[in-house]
């Protein structure tokens, strides 16, 4: 009898042993999403942003050069 007690004793501490790694890695995981996700997130947004500047750029000159005088030639 004393010696089934000794096993299910060590029988829950393998499992809580179990249950607080399980939750350990969890937590790392959630921890690492959380930084990951915004990270992507904003890397994508500065990608995005430096692609369409360059195309604001065009736009912008192509409106400077719509506002210059146009000098007619007449004869």
């Amino acid at each position: 009898m004393r010696y089934r007690c000794v096993e299910e004793n060590q029988r829950t501490e393998v499992a809580v042993k179990g249950l607080i790694k399980l939750v350990a890695v969890l937590l790392v995981l959630l921890l690492a999403v959380v930084v990951i996700v915004p990270l992507v997130a904003l890397a994508g947004l500065f990608i995005w942003l430096k692609l369409t500047e360059e195309a604001d750029d065009e736009a912008l000159d192509l409106e400077a050069d719509l506002d210059a005088p146009v000098e007619s030639t007449t004869i």
